[in-house]
């Protein structure tokens, strides 16, 4: 299992402007990081001309797209060039579920160029959602699964596999997942597990249904207790888990937690490599 770092560790500064999407591999190489994951929403413009861009052409329930000139994916690829960094995994903000059924074909559109985008920057991982909302299984009708299939034959050629990944802690949404995963049935569709997002009074049974299926992994931390356990969270058990599934994909910190990420960042590594080492 390799650890990675989120660019949503970061979110703070990014959202401030204090840090560029560009800047976040450097960051996490300061801290001997080699893998990172870059979320595509921190490329999105802001401010008016975000909402205008919204407003003409998109449809106001969609938010403006992200910006995948040749300008700023080369500031991506420099950014992780020069810090010696990998991109382990591109996410995408889609919505395969929309409330408007209309904008379905946009969607996958705008989700075949973060496809592009993610093999340009030598890539071969997407993170995609299934919903922006909660989901069950009888949510997901033809049109969505069709969806799946368009986008994994693009990643498929483009040699990128897609992780589809849970937003929501609600074991209908799991199987929601499942369902389509299985009814794509390819080896370039699987699904982000979210550890951070398992049903609190379920979190064992989200676990055991979901971690067959997962190619990609997001480890989230938010507090530690005095033995450096995230309290919320057992990661000796799901990692456990995911070793007798031989797991061997990344495992993406995403820390939401207070105070200086870099704190909370480190922290969570720490967490995670005890826990790798004790089923090792």
């Amino acid at each position: 299992m390799r650890i990675a770092v989120s660019s949503l560790s970061f979110r703070a500064a990014l959202k401030a402007g204090e840090l560029k999407l560009s800047q976040v591999p450097a960051a996490c190489g300061i801290l001997g990081f080699d893998l990172v994951e870059l979320n595509d929403g921190f490329l999105r413009t802001r401010g008016r001309t975000g909402k205008l861009l919204t407003s003409l052409g998109r449809g106001e329930h969609l938010p403006p797209p992200p910006d995948f000139s040749p300008v700023s994916l080369g500031q991506l690829e420099t950014g992780l060039r020069v810090s010696n960094t990998q991109l382990v995994c591109f996410t995408a903000d889609n919505d395969f579920v929309p409330a408007r059924p209309e904008t379905l074909a946009e969607q996958i559109r705008y989700t075949k160029a973060v496809i592009g985008a993610a093999r340009y920057l030598d890539c071969h991982m997407v993170r995609l959602w299934l919903t922006s909302s909660r989901a069950r299984t009888m949510d997901v009708g033809p049109s969505t699964v069709a969806a799946f299939r368009e986008a994994t034959e693009t990643a498929a050629k483009a040699g990128v596999r897609l992780a589809v990944e849970h937003q929501f802690s609600h074991l209908e949404e799991l199987e929601a997942l499942v369902y389509v995963v299985e009814q794509v049935r390819s080896y370039h569709l699987g699904v982000c597990l979210n550890l951070g997002h398992l049903p609190p009074n379920a979190w064992r049974v989200g676990l055991t249904r979901i971690a067959p299926y997962s190619i990609h992994v997001h480890a989230q931390s938010r507090e530690f207790d005095a033995a450096g356990n995230e309290t919320s969270i057992s990661y000796p058990t799901c990692i456990a888990t995911l070793k007798k599934l031989d797991y061997t994909g990344a495992i993406s910190i995403e820390y939401l937690g207070p105070g200086d990420p870099l704190d909370g960042i480190v922290a969570t590594r720490t967490l995670l490599e005890r826990s790798i080492a004790a089923v090792a």
